[in-house]
C-alpha cells in the first residue's frame, strides 16, 4: 500500500476532493447495484452524494497515524470489551485520518485480490445518532488487479493512481457494535465491519495516554510556497504510540509478598470509570515487566558457558 507523510495529508485530502467531482456516475452506478434505484434516480442522489463528501473534507481535522498506532489497533481490538461509542469518543466530530499501514483489506467480486483500505473520513450527525464514514481504497492495487483481469473488472478513468472511494457505510451511536447494528453495511458487511472495528480501536486508543500526538511539521520550503500563494497551512494531528515505560520496582503487594524475580505483563484492556461522563470505557495496558529491578525474569532465556 502506499504511504504518505504527515505534511502530505492535507495535499491527498484536497486530492480526494478534486478526485470525487468526476465520481457522480460511479456512485450512481453503485446505487443502482446495490440499492436498486433508477438510471432517473440515481444521477441526481450521484451528484448530491458527491457535493456532500466534498464539504464534508473540506471541513474535517486532519489527521495521521503512525504504523505502529494502527497494528496495535488490529491486535487489541481482538480482545476489546465491548461498549458502546459515544461522541465523545472520537477524536472529532468531523474527521480525515491516514493511516502508515492499512486499515483492513477489501474484496470485489472478480478480482482476487484484496484492496488495501488507507484512510477513512467520518461525520457524527447527532440528530440521526449515527456516523457517517467512508473508506478510501488504495487504487493502485486496484489497477493492478483490473489490469491481471483483462478488463473484465470494472475500469478505473485515466489520471494518477491515488484513492478511490467507496460506499458511505452508517454507524449507530450509543449502540452494542454487533452483526445486528451494523446490518447497513449490506454485502460488504465482513470486511466494513472488520474494518470498523480496528477503527473504534484506533479511536479509544487516540485518547488514552500511551498515544502521543504532535502537530505536523511542515518544511522551509512548503511554507513559502504557502505563503506565495496567500494561504494557511493546515494543522494535522500527528498519532504515534509513546515509548514504553517500565513498569514496576514494586517487590511486594498490598498483602505483604515479597516478590524475587520479574515476569512479564501481557498487553490487556482494563475498564476504567469515568466520573464526569459517567459511563465505563476500555483502556489498553501496555505489555510491562512487572517486579524488582534486577531480579531474574521467570520464563527468561538461559544461557550457559562452558569453562574447562
Amino acid at each position: 500500500m502506499r504511504t504518505w507523510e504527515a505534511r502530505e495529508v492535507p495535499g491527498v485530502r484536497d486530492g480526494l476532493v478534486k478526485v470525487l467531482e468526476g465520481a457522480s456516475g460511479y456512485f450512481a452506478e453503485k446505487m443502482i447495484d446495490s440499492a436498486g434505484k433508477t438510471e432517473a434516480e440515481a444521477k441526481p442522489l450521484g451528484e448530491k452524494f458527491v457535493k456532500y463528501h466534498q464539504s464534508q473534507l473540506r471541513g474535517s481535522e486532519l489527521f495521521h497515524v503512525s504504523a505502529q498506532m494502527t497494528e496495535l489497533a488490529v491486535v487489541a481490538m481482538g480482545t476489546l470489551p465491548d461498549f458502546r461509542l459515544q461522541i465523545e469518543d472520537l477524536p472529532a466530530p468531523c474527521g480525515f485520518l491516514v493511516s502508515e499501514a492499512p486499515l483492513g483489506t477489501r474484496g470485489y467480486d472478480g478480482i482476487d485480490t484484496r484492496i488495501s483500505v488507507g484512510a477513512v473520513s467520518w461525520l457524527v450527525l447527532p440528530e440521526r445518532g449515527e456516523i457517517n464514514f467512508h473508506v478510501w481504497e488504495d487504487e493502485q492495487e486496484f489497477r493492478e488487479a483490473v489490469d491481471r483481469l483483462d478488463g473484465t473488472a470494472p475500469p478505473v478513468n485515466e489520471r494518477p493512481a491515488f484513492l478511490i472511494p467507496n460506499l458511505e457505510y452508517r454507524l449507530p451511536l450509543d449502540t452494542e457494535f454487533s452483526s445486528e447494528s451494523t446490518s447497513g453495511f449490506g454485502d460488504d458487511h465482513d470486511d466494513v465491519f472488520r474494518i470498523t472495528d480496528v477503527i473504534r480501536t484506533i479511536w479509544l486508543l487516540m485518547q488514552q495516554p500511551l498515544a502521543q500526538e504532535e502537530p505536523v511539521h511542515y518544511d522551509r520550503a512548503a511554507r513559502r510556497r504557502a505563503a506565495r500563494e496567500g494561504r494557511e497551512l493546515p494543522p494535522v494531528r500527528v498519532i504515534t504510540l509513546r515509548r514504553a515505560r517500565r513498569e514496576g520496582a514494586d517487590t511486594s503487594t498490598g498483602s505483604g509478598r515479597e516478590y524475587h524475580h520479574q515476569w512479564l505483563v501481557g498487553g490487556h484492556w482494563r475498564q476504567q470509570w469515568y466520573a464526569k461522563r459517567q459511563v465505563h470505557r476500555p483502556v489498553w495496558i501496555a505489555p510491562y515487566v512487572k517486579g524488582p529491578a534486577g531480579a531474574p525474569i521467570l520464563g527468561s532465556e538461559k544461557v550457559y558457558a562452558l569453562r574447562k
